[in-house]
């Protein structure tokens, strides 16, 4: 005659994080058309970035000569990280709110060369 032993095991889930209005801490982001300026290679690059905001998300549509570079973002205390996609190209963006008109930030991708780069957005016009 076999046994059959059966084990409970109480799995704590934890309460989902609350996150904090990301207005809080510093200035707010606005909504609207920039100016981006960076240098690859020696080269420098300028654009157009629109940003837009739902609820806590971002996002990010960068427009730098004839290619289009879309992203999403999060924002924590005075900085916004963004992840954006071009075709097979991959990146990540970093960027410090130096106020409300203006970001400066570094960028690197995957697949690429290694190297971190700048980038300054400066506002233009609301949406």
């Amino acid at each position: 005659m076999s046994t059959l032993f059966v084990i409970t095991v109480a799995l704590a889930i934890p309460e989902p994080k609350s996150y904090p209005d990301p207005q809080i801490k510093g200035v707010d982001i606005l909504p609207g058309y920039y100016r981006c300026e960076g240098e690859v290679g020696g080269k420098k690059y300028i654009g157009i970035v629109v940003i837009d905001r739902k609820k806590n998300v971002y996002t990010f549509q960068w427009l730098v000569g004839k290619e289009v570079y879309t992203g999403v973002g999060i924002r924590s205390d005075d900085c916004v990280c963004v992840g954006w996609a071009k075709s097979a190209m991959r990146g990540v963006a970093s960027f410090h709110i130096v106020t409300s008109k203006k970001l400066v930030g570094e960028w690197a991708t995957v697949p690429g060369d290694g190297e971190i780069y700048r980038e300054s957005l400066t506002f233009l016009k609301p949406l």
